[in-house]
């Protein structure tokens, strides 16, 4: 597969493991993490969306790090540098949708994460 082929490859598995990282993340982050008595509307919220945000980049970095293609890095590296890129991908799209307002932060966010993940996952080892 040739580079271009693997880099998209790569990042359709990054939007897959971003998009899966949102619920997986914000389900265990809601069920996981202590919630406080604030007297709000729904005390789980921040411990959801903190979650969610974890589970985003941690997802997107290992899907698109897992087939092989042509990398010769092995597959805990790649997954490694996919999860940096995931983090790198959703700081810079978050600031970008905050600046963009069209956009939006939580698009950026996600879209960052899956983009770096696959990118940087298929860096790795060259």
């Amino acid at each position: 597969m040739s580079n271009a082929g693997a880099s998209i490859g790569r990042i359709a598995l990054g939007i897959a493991g971003s998009v899966a990282g949102v619920y997986a993340g914000g389900a265990t982050g809601y069920a996981v993490l202590p919630h406080g008595h604030c007297g709000c509307d729904d005390p789980g919220l921040a411990q959801a969306l903190l979650g969610a945000a974890v589970g985003s980049v941690i997802s997107a970095g290992v899907l698109s790090a897992i087939p092989t293609f042509q990398s010769t890095c092995s597959v805990p590296k790649r997954m490694i540098s996919g999860i940096l890129g995931a983090g790198t991908g959703a700081l810079i799209g978050g600031v970008v949708g905050m600046i963009g307002r069209e956009l939006g932060v939580g698009a950026g966010y996600l879209t960052g994460a899956a983009i770096g993940g696959g990118l940087f996952a298929e860096r790795c080892g060259r």
